[in-house]
């Protein structure tokens, strides 16, 4: 948490106060209230029956959600990698988020880990949706080496599924996933997603990044030998 603040502390405030209150955004703000309290709060109202204060306290999170969906999205490269439209992608990332945390041992996790929960949501999203597009991906040629998708497969593998959450995965799921983007800068992984997920073309990924098609192969071919490498260090 960000800070101490008491979810009880709040509950007594009138609603255009708390609205006002849980909107600030300062995390150095002393009054700022963090997310592992809010959902606290939205636990508390909704098992009270507090039909006002849930839909508010369901407001603010949907709020705090959404933005925290658009960084991640720009991040990871979802957006433009594997989804054209930054808000269509946020939402959809929301959306996938908002379903686990409405099951009860997620909310009451989130109560105390927010950032993390949300951290194995994410990745998640990212691999059933990279997982959607390989299935629909024309087969490419072999003209380049796969290696790089041995090191992905090896990562993902290494996840638990959603219907099997629990904190410890949560933790070593992150970490797998970590593991893999910190191999790659964020322009050779987006360069590598959109050749080798989405099929596209040099020409085709340079147009979408705004460089040259001599950059992207310069990309992938670092892409390449830093994933050669990864998957050499993983298996000793």
């Amino acid at each position: 948490m960000h800070n101490k603040t008491c979810p009880s502390e709040l509950d007594d405030l009138p609603d255009h106060e708390l609205r006002t209150r849980l909107r600030l955004d300062n995390f150095n703000d002393p009054a700022f209230v963090s997310n592992e309290v809010v959902c606290s709060m939205f636990k508390r109202a909704r098992e009270a029956g507090l039909r006002p204060r849930y839909l508010l306290l369901s407001e603010i999170l949907s709020e705090r959600i959404l933005a925290r969906s658009r960084r991640a999205v720009l991040r990871m490269g979802i957006y433009p990698s594997l989804m054209g439209n930054l808000g269509d992608a946020s939402d959809e990332l929301a959306q996938y988020f908002w379903k686990r945390l409405l099951e009860p041992h997620n909310l009451t996790y989130a109560e105390s880990r927010f950032g993390s929960l949300f951290k194995f949501s994410e990745i998640m999203f990212l691999r059933e949706l990279t997982a959607k597009k390989r299935t629909q991906q024309v087969p490419l040629t072999n003209d380049t080496p796969d290696f790089e998708d041995d090191v992905e497969s090896e990562f993902l593998d290494s996840l638990e599924t959603a219907d099997e959450l629990t904190p410890e995965r949560i933790v070593a799921s992150t970490q797998a996933i970590l593991g893999l983007t910190s191999v790659l800068s964020q322009a050779e992984l987006s360069a590598i997603t959109m050749l080798r997920v989405k099929g596209m073309s040099v020409a085709e990924v340079a147009a979408t990044m705004g460089v040259t098609t001599r950059t992207i192969n310069t990309y992938k071919n670092a892409a390449l030998k830093k994933l050669a490498h990864a998957r050499k260090e993983h298996s000793q």
